[in-house]
């Protein structure tokens, strides 16, 4: 059975080979799973907010990682896929993480951090992480409006560059919001392009 993934990362091949294993072991009790079923749906999956790229020229993706584990994959998929590219950060996180580890791991490798926070009473406040980011990176800001931190970031940008959302799920999901509403941002443009289907398929390859 040839696999290939429709979800970027390395850690989502071990997922892949992993669900096609378990799927073969319930095609085998009885349950009508051929193996052309079984790769089509590895090919097809969907995971919104993890590593996912919404918009292109720059490209933006959105990667919910939250913890040192998720993080350290992200960064794995930087040095892979994004050498010689600059990485414009929009980070944010809540309280209860491990904020300082996962800041080590990914503030020094951007061009540029903005800081900000989601819409939670559980999240850090831009200015407490900024203030951890500023021997990390020599380009940080604190907005705490996600759409400004945003708008920031892409103004920043440039066609080739990349820009990452993570830190967690909650600014992920605000994030996503207001790309789907461009005339919310502060930077009064259009924003990048969505990737066509053809596109997204040929990055994921």
């Amino acid at each position: 059975m040839r696999l290939a993934p429709a979800l970027r990362g390395r850690v989502q091949l071990r997922n892949a080979v992993t669900a096609a294993a378990a799927a073969r072991l319930l095609s085998a009790q009885g349950m009508r799973l051929t193996p052309e079923a079984i790769a089509r749906g590895i090919a097809e999956v969907t995971w919104p907010g993890r590593l996912e790229r919404v918009a292109s020229e720059p490209d933006i993706f959105l990667d919910g990682a939250h913890n040192p584990a998720a993080v350290r994959e992200l960064v794995r998929f930087w040095d892979e896929h994004c050498q010689g590219r600059n990485i414009h950060l929009i980070f944010g996180a809540m309280r209860d993480k491990a904020v300082e580890e996962i800041a080590d791991l990914l503030f020094p490798r951007a061009a540029s951090v903005t800081l900000t926070q989601a819409h939670s009473p559980r999240a850090a406040s831009a200015t407490t992480l900024a203030r951890l980011a500023q021997t990390l990176s020599p380009n940080v800001a604190a907005e705490p409006d996600p759409e400004r931190a945003l708008a920031r970031a892409w103004a920043l940008a440039r066609p080739a560059d990349l820009v990452f959302v993570t830190g967690s799920l909650y600014l992920v999901g605000e994030i996503k919001q207001a790309l789907a509403s461009p005339q919310r941002l502060a930077r009064g443009e259009t924003l990048p392009a969505q990737p066509t289907p053809a596109a997204a398929r040929e990055a994921a390859s």
